[in-house]
């Protein structure tokens, strides 16, 4: 009876204990519980995000896309840049009883060509005093005073002599015949026209000039040289 009773009390005491250690234990497991931390990690793309981005196709239309726009900027460029004004081709005369027409601008080029006093010539281009002339059979640079924009066969008569006047007083004497021994030393096709003229090696040509030399040809080198009927002449082509 009394072991019963002890046995009794027992279980009852271990019952007790049992449910206080559940109760300490659920309140620290209350206490302990921390709220997660959420960390802002940035997104990460996707592989096949990744796959886009790192292809050669997507790298390869990233060039093109790269070249169409400098392609574009410098097209833009050359367009807003100013254009050199295109020569305009014009008609002339020659006014020289034989003018040599040569294969560039200047007097060491060969002569390709001949063309005859009055005829017609087209000029397209300019380099200094030469002028580039085109026709069927030919094309090189002749010496542009040698070239007027009238032909000496055609006749003034016509015209009314105040506009002659005009025309002859575009010019003086002095320039006239300045420009006259300037197209006869163009002719020549040596370097010593005259003898205050400079040989390629440095020296005066002097004697040795074509204007000294008797017999060959007679370049003008002076205005004395120039008669008063040259510049009546080229007045009248004016």
């Amino acid at each position: 009876m009394s072991i019963g009773k002890y046995g009794g009390w027992f279980l009852a005491g271990l019952f007790a204990l049992l449910w206080l250690g559940d109760e300490d234990t659920s309140e620290n497991q209350k206490t302990s519980v921390k709220p997660p931390v959420i960390q802002s990690n940035p997104a990460q793309p996707s592989s096949s995000e990744q796959k886009r981005t790192s292809s050669p196709e997507v790298g390869r239309s990233n060039r093109l896309a790269s070249k169409e726009v400098t392609r574009l900027g410098k097209a833009e460029l050359v367009k807003r840049q100013p254009t050199k004004p295109e020569h305009t081709a014009q008609t002339m005369y020659v006014d020289a009883s034989r003018l040599n027409v040569r294969s560039g601008p200047g007097k060491t080029f060969k002569s390709v060509w001949t063309v005859k006093r009055d005829e017609a010539v087209r000029v397209v281009s300019q380099s200094g005093q030469w002028k580039e002339i085109k026709g069927d059979r030919y094309s090189g640079w002749v010496f542009g005073t040698y070239l007027t924009a009238k032909p000496s066969r055609s006749s003034s008569r016509n015209q009314e002599p105040r506009v002659a006047v005009k025309a002859s007083a575009r010019m003086t004497t002095a320039a006239i015949k300045k420009l006259l021994i300037q197209r006869s030393k163009a002719y020549y096709s040596g370097s010593c026209p005259c003898p205050y003229n400079v040989t390629r090696s440095g020296r005066r040509c002097g004697g040795n000039s074509a204007y000294s030399r008797p017999g060959g040809a007679s370049p003008l080198c002076y205005e004395s040289d120039v008669s008063a009927a040259m510049v009546a002449e080229f007045r009248a082509r004016l």
